[in-house]
């Protein structure tokens, strides 16, 4: 089984991701696409020490080789890309948001999404699933791949997210900081980008989740809430009502 496993935007690096590597070291080697902002002195969340001091700034030759190092043996980097999130910058103000939606934070976000696998099919691999997950998040146990390519193969078009942490309004949630997919359904996903102006001619709520989710209902991708035991940035120091320190480990 061929697995690739992508990772876009902050370089959020921590000792959740070691426990994420862990879980992830199977029998099956896993190729790995990293497009990672050059700049991240300036995050979205104030308040929140998240990115390690070494990803302030990121220059590529020791970015790759400080991810190689750690990564485990059977693992491997296809493409590092450190691009300026510059590039990216929203060019709309949306009609209608939720209250705590960063709109620059999350057109960066769906860019991220699109662009890393862009840059995967570039490279004419077949993949029998691909994983979209960020470098702050924990997973346990060790997960079955086998198990999880066979529900998929039964339920041809679905994602697979853990059942918990699922954000959204308007009754429609899902997870989108852990998914896995057979490709043809991850680039569904990921082109959700280019079905933002068909939302904003609908007024619909300009919120990450809530848009994914109903995206996804549209293109009858199913969600499949599959029992992944995961957490986000749990390691770190909660410093006061609202600001929070990751743990950031070997990745400082």
């Amino acid at each position: 089984m061929k697995i690739a496993a992508l990772i876009s935007g902050e370089p959020r690096f921590c000792e959740e991701f070691d426990i994420q590597l862990s879980s992830l070291t199977v029998e099956y080697p896993i190729d790995w696409f990293f497009l990672i902002w050059q700049k991240n002195d300036k995050i979205h969340h104030t308040g929140y020490d998240i990115v390690a001091p070494f990803w302030k700034n990121v220059e590529y030759n020791s970015a790759y080789q400080k991810i190689e190092q750690y990564l485990p043996h059977n693992h491997k980097i296809i493409n590092l890309t450190v691009e300026n999130k510059d590039n990216y910058s929203i060019n709309f103000t949306p009609k209608h948001k939720s209250k705590e939606t960063n709109p620059d934070y999350v057109w960066l976000k769906f860019n991220g999404f699109y662009h890393v696998n862009q840059i995967r099919k570039k490279y004419l691999e077949s993949y029998d699933l691909i994983i979209m997950t960020r470098p702050d998040i924990s997973i346990e146990p060790k997960l079955n791949f086998d198990e999880i390519k066979d529900i998929l193969d039964k339920h041809p078009n679905s994602i697979m997210t853990p059942k918990r942490d699922s954000g959204g309004w308007l009754g429609k949630y899902i997870n989108d900081n852990f998914i896995i997919a057979k490709p043809e359904q991850m680039d569904i996903f990921c082109d959700h980008i280019h079905y933002i102006p068909k939302f904003q001619e609908e007024n619909f709520l300009f919120h990450p989740e809530t848009m994914l989710a109903e995206f996804s209902h549209r293109k009858n991708l199913n969600v499949i809430r599959h029992n992944i035991d995961y957490q986000l940035r749990a390691l770190g120091t909660n410093v006061g009502r609202d600001n929070y320190i990751s743990k950031f480990g070997r990745w400082a």
